[in-house]
């Protein structure tokens, strides 16, 4: 059979591991994240949550008056970056399949504007909202390209600063 590339090995790796469901605690509630749902207008909403919940986690693992407690190597910014380049990357396609539901919600005339800057007209509404998701999608793009910079950047710091125990 022979050695296998690089690449299906990485692919599998990715796949493997990290595993595809967790179990994740947010404000003492244990929730279930899985790529396979079940998927509903209140999970969509509470994965989301989650997603603002993990970045106020790490902005608190991160402080620096605190002495940055959950960075003992930089080795632990290469490993955040990494896991971010790879979430804005996703987090584009998020905006993207947004946008296309709000269109093809309007396209067939499912919405009304019940109050708010758009009172009465979805079209205007729609139309905003997927101007915003576009631009949203070029920020997460511009995201990714910062990110992957960053980690390129990063590759291989060591430090002579004692690892976790």
């Amino acid at each position: 059979m022979g050695i296998l590339p690089a690449w299906p090995i990485a692919a599998l790796a990715y796949r493997v591991w990290p595993p595809f469901e967790r179990t994740v605690m947010v404000e003492d509630e244990a929730f279930r994240l899985s790529p396979e749902g079940p998927h509903s207008s209140a999970y969509t909403a509470h994965v989301a949550a989650c997603w603002r919940q993990a970045v106020r986690v790490l902005n608190h693992a991160t402080l620096p008056q605190d002495g940055f407690p959950g960075l003992q190597r930089p080795q632990d910014v290469f490993a955040v970056v990494r896991s971010l380049k790879i979430g804005a990357q996703e987090l584009g396609q998020t905006f993207e399949q947004l946008d296309a539901y709000l269109a093809g919600e309007l396209q067939h005339g499912r919405l009304d504007v019940q109050g708010g800057l758009y009172d009465g007209d979805p079209v205007g509404s729609v139309s905003h909202a997927v101007q915003a998701l576009t631009q949203a999608q070029g920020a997460a793009r511009a995201l990714y390209e910062a990110l992957a910079q960053a980690e390129a950047a990063a590759i291989g710091l060591t430090s002579d600063s004692p690892a976790d125990p």
